[in-house]
């Protein structure tokens, strides 16, 4: 735990307010090197809202929470950066980043485009080991959903999605489509809360294993269209209801981007 911080006066302070959850410090490192462990802890506390839009980055408060030195953690934010979660500005900080809609039309661009690609291949080399992972993430998902536990159905989101990428490529193609839809993942996670959402997706998934199953190619590819095309919904209600989140042109990136869908 980070020490008590002294005041100009003379006195303590109160200690800083965590920045991370417990579960968040708790997720599993698996020997990863520090600065690998640091990026995935910070990248989930941006998702999650733990480091709002717009918040600035306490990296000695990370050290500490983290137990590690600026070096790792530097080397973390760079990463992130390159990913548009962090904004480093010399001589004055480092902050979360609002969500940059341009950014997020971007990402779902590339996993739309790679998504489609994978779940095709998948249909063409599906195994019994892939159809049993598929099912067990399922399994777990629905419990999930029974549970309203939104947090945990991300992660099982996650891991659907690197199954189907994984079984039709690589882990390789799936680090790609992970890093590119950096800022998408704020928007997805934000819709979880919403009446009816983790009950509509759970279905959409059943709905792409039910075509991996029957190796299907394109019923598999419009099932995956389908699922990753509703976060147009998505955004157009956090337009409504999130508008500080958002970086400013949000109204404008969003028409924009409809108008270029419309014509694809």
């Amino acid at each position: 735990m980070p020490r008590p911080r002294k005041s100009k006066q003379g006195t303590e302070a109160q200690p800083d307010i965590p920045i991370f959850p417990d579960w968040i410090l708790k997720l599993n490192r698996e020997g990863q090197p520090r600065a690998q462990w640091a990026y995935g802890i910070v990248r989930r506390a941006i998702i999650e809202m733990a480091m709002p839009p717009g918040s600035s980055v306490n990296e000695r408060q990370i050290c500490a929470e983290l137990g590690i030195s600026r070096t790792p953690l530097r080397e973390a934010l760079l990463r992130l950066s390159d990913e548009s979660l962090i904004k480093i500005e010399p001589n004055s900080g480092t902050f979360v980043t609002r969500i940059d809609l341009a950014t997020v039309f971007e990402g779902h661009l590339i996993r739309r485009t790679l998504e489609r690609e994978m779940v095709d291949l998948a249909c063409k080399r599906m195994t019994s080991d892939a159809e049993r992972d598929l099912d067990y993430n399922l399994h777990q998902q629905r419990h999930m959903v029974q549970m309203d536990d939104q947090r945990r159905f991300y992660e099982l989101d996650e891991a659907f999605h690197e199954i189907i990428t994984v079984t039709g490529a690589s882990e390789r193609v799936w680090r790609i489509i992970h890093s590119a839809k950096a800022q998408l993942d704020r928007v997805r996670r934000l819709a979880f809360p919403m009446p009816g959402h983790l009950e509509t997706v759970l279905a959409e998934h059943e709905a792409i294993v039910i075509a991996l199953k029957q190796r299907d190619p394109e019923k598999a590819v419009e099932a995956m269209e389908d699922h990753l095309g509703r976060v147009f919904d998505t955004i157009k209600l956090l337009i409504e209801n999130k508008h500080e989140y958002l970086s400013e042109g949000a109204e404008k990136a969003y028409e924009e981007a409809v108008r270029l869908m419309r014509k694809s």
